[in-house]
């Protein structure tokens, strides 16, 4: 009897462990709520799982990611604040407080909120993050990189300031400075698309087309929404004359947004220079419907019906060009060129003197200009 008893008592115990409430239990919940857009009970059900675990910062910045998308930005920070409280290398928890902090406005308010964050923080590395980013917003370039120093010394691992500072120091110009920053911020934060795009950015504004394309491959292995992000990759590769690969990268930002008028334009460009004539016109109408006064577009499309052989359609593409820029100087050139091959000599050499008129003008400045330096 006695052995009987004490197999039931424990065969008792195992089922009150096994059915007893467990924090998996309601964040499994919380998320089928959510996959039903039913917010409100997955918050029900996410505090439930912090009653039973107070101290798991997946589910506060589960709360907060919540709060962040219901508008409710006060709520929103506490959560995310909690999350980096019990784990100050929460990146992802950092991001979202970034976020939060950035949906209260730009406002001397807000340096105001985030000045308090610290002082009640000192380790808020997010409120230092954000306050610099205001700063950046309003010019004042400098202090943003002061308080980002701050941070550092607060926490010399976080990507994020690293990756702001670089922001700021590409803002000044400071090229070398920021791209040292950048990778420094790679190194601690591989995983995040907008540091590799912000390097190609600057390697595609120095000439280093190679690393510009390889930091936007990278980017793209992160994120395959960003349409501007394919824009880039696009001028990328075109400037490399990978046609093929830049009208690839075009029509990926224009499957991301069909109204995005540049990469029509650049789709338009590769066409003409592979000589396909009848695509680059298709191309640049779509750029004209969707912007009627694209400038480049109304040129690039009289410069390739020049080419076809369609004088008049040209002539009235350039016309357009200047109704919108009257001193669009290379139409008078082009048009020249069209008005001599149909005899109209006199129309040809009034352009002509136009154009060069440009030139001398231009001409005149840049000595003005270097005799200002000297």
């Amino acid at each position: 009897m006695r052995k009987k008893r004490i197999i039931i008592l424990v065969l008792a115990l195992v089922m009150v462990v096994y059915g007893c409430d467990s924090a998996e239990k309601h964040i499994n919940e919380a998320n089928r709520y959510l996959k039903d857009g039913d917010e409100d009970k997955a918050i029900e059900e996410f505090s439930k799982a912090l009653s039973i675990t107070p101290e798991d910062p997946t589910i506060f910045y589960a709360l907060g990611d919540i709060y962040l998308k219901k508008g409710e930005i006060e709520g929103a920070l506490s959560h995310f604040e909690k999350a980096i409280t019990i784990k100050p290398d929460y990146i992802d928890a950092h991001k979202k407080l970034s976020e939060s902090y950035s949906r209260l406005g730009i406002t001397d308010d807000e340096i105001t909120i985030c000045k308090n964050a610290i002082e009640s923080d000192p380790k808020n590395i997010a409120a230092y993050v954000r306050m610099a980013v205001l700063y950046n917003e309003k010019n004042n370039t400098e202090e943003a990189i002061n308080i980002l120093n701050e941070a550092l010394k607060v926490n010399p691992y976080d990507a994020t300031v690293y990756f702001n500072l670089a922001v700021s120091n590409h803002k000044m110009h400071k090229l070398e400075e920021a791209v040292a920053l950048y990778e420094k911020s790679i190194r601690l934060d591989p995983k995040n698309e907008k540091t590799y795009y912000n390097l190609g950015v600057i390697y595609q504004e120095i000439g280093n087309l190679p690393n510009a394309r390889r930091n936007y491959d990278k980017a793209v292995e992160l994120n395959q929404n960003n349409k501007m992000l394919y824009m880039n990759l696009g001028i990328v590769n075109f400037l490399e004359n990978d046609l093929d690969s830049a009208a690839e990268a075009y029509n990926r930002a224009i499957e991301i947004d069909p109204k995005l008028t540049e990469a029509y334009y650049g789709v338009s460009m590769v066409f003409a220079k592979k000589e396909e004539y009848g695509k680059a016109v298709t191309y640049s109408k779509k750029v004209i419907e969707l912007s009627k006064d694209h400038i480049h577009a109304h040129f690039n499309l009289a410069t390739i019906y020049h080419l076809q052989g369609n004088l008049d359609e040209a002539l009235a593409e350039y016309d357009k060009v200047l109704q919108i820029n009257p001193d669009y100087q290379e139409v008078f050139f082009n048009r020249a060129k069209i008005y001599e091959e149909k005899g109209m000599n006199n129309e040809a050499i009034s352009d002509l003197k136009r154009y060069k008129s440009f030139i001398n003008v231009k001409e005149t400045k840049d000595i003005a200009s270097v005799n200002k330096e000297q």
